[in-house]
């Protein structure tokens, strides 16, 4: 009688292998990273060498080369913001959704319109003077 059970528990053994070895490897496939890249250009089509790109919901920062491109490896597939900063240029924002079949590429156009600029003035006693009198 335990020789019949003998080839019902190796199928058993190898089935159950086989169940493992999917679920081990499958999500790995189904949650492939993804590349953002792109370009950060004026509204005449010009790079905006200087500026700086985040992917805020990420916290991932880079500064794009002086042709305007940038590029991040490595994010998981969704949805995310896509921030440009700039001097000259101010800030733009876009959304971005990432595939690993069909990376996406991303064409950020600043506007010198959107340029904002903080100008902070102080005023107070001027220390030599207060020493002189």
């Amino acid at each position: 009688m335990h020789s019949i059970f003998l080839p019902l528990r190796s199928s058993i053994r190898r089935f159950v292998l086989s169940v493992a070895f999917v679920f081990a490897f499958v999500p790995a496939v189904l949650a492939q990273d993804s590349v953002i890249s792109g370009k950060v250009i004026s509204s005449d089509g010009q790079p905006v060498s200087g500026a700086h790109v985040r992917i805020v919901d990420l916290s991932r920062h880079t500064d794009v080369a002086a042709d305007g491109t940038f590029k991040f490896d490595g994010v998981p597939q969704g949805s995310y913001l896509i921030e440009a900063k700039s001097p000259r240029f101010g800030t733009r924002v876009v959304r971005v959704m990432t595939q690993a079949s069909a990376p996406p590429v991303v064409e950020i156009v600043m506007s010198v319109a959107g340029h904002e600029e903080a100008i902070v003035v102080s005023a107070g006693i001027d220390a030599s003077s207060v020493a002189e009198s």
